[in-house]
């Protein structure tokens, strides 16, 4: 049965949540097929879109077992209860989602929840040659104990509009996501709050602004895995 439904709005990049009460220590999963799935509300009906044979989803199950101290006193679950988590991937279709588990003896849906774009990106200030201001459009960094998936440092391929001084100006990134303007030291820029900062439509949160030539930060370095020699 289920133990708690997933929140009314999940933003991308964060993660929905779908707890329930099962079989103890995960013998409620099916072989060879998943277990947990997500589905999306289309024109055609609820679709599939992941599921946990993939990477966007991580599910965990406690049972009731009781260890006492001193032998003999172990008394083995005989239930469990199980927790879904999806991270929603910054590329995900907006609209209507839900959990499916699809266990060998049983099948739970969850209530519909919303998918929205949400405010990802955060204007940072980047290091630039006199004259010039520079910054980039960063997603959330991933917490490696929390987060599922990799995803980029900044985002990139859009024009964005800013202020200099009382000069409005677009300005276009670079391939590395850096976008820089003609700016004297001292200048105020200004981004916009709610700048569309990639394809997908994910946006900047608040209004930022920033001094330029104030930063000696560098753009980031992506997180690849170094390759070895051999």
């Amino acid at each position: 049965r289920v133990l708690a439904q997933p929140a009314e709005v999940t933003r991308r990049l964060g993660h929905a949540e779908f707890r329930w009460r099962g079989g103890a220590r995960g013998t409620d999963r099916p072989l060879e097929r998943a277990f947990v799935s997500i589905e999306r509300r289309t024109a055609r009906g609820w679709q599939s879109e992941h599921d946990d044979l993939g990477t966007t989803i991580e599910w965990r199950v406690a049972g009731n077992e009781q260890v006492p101290l001193g032998p003999g006193y172990l008394k083995e679950a005989n239930e469990g209860r199980y927790t879904a988590r999806w991270e929603t991937p910054l590329d995900a279709a907006t609209g209507r989602y839900r959990f499916v588990v699809s266990a060998k003896e049983y099948r739970l849906r969850s209530k519909p929840f919303e998918v929205t774009r949400g405010a990802a990106l955060a204007v940072v200030p980047v290091k630039a040659r006199r004259g010039r201001a520079a910054f980039t459009l960063a997603y959330p960094t991933a917490d490696p104990y929390v987060d599922l998936t990799w995803r980029p440092q900044v985002a990139t391929g859009r024009p964005v509009s800013v202020s200099v001084g009382r000069a409005t100006v677009e300005v276009k990134p670079s391939r590395r996501g850096i976008y820089t303007i003609s700016a004297k030291p001292g200048v105020r820029v200004k981004v916009p709050a709610r700048v569309r900062g990639d394809d997908f439509g994910n946006r900047t949160g608040r209004h930022t602004s920033f001094v330029a030539g104030a930063s000696d930060t560098r753009r980031p370095r992506e997180p690849y895995p170094l390759l070895m020699p051999w």
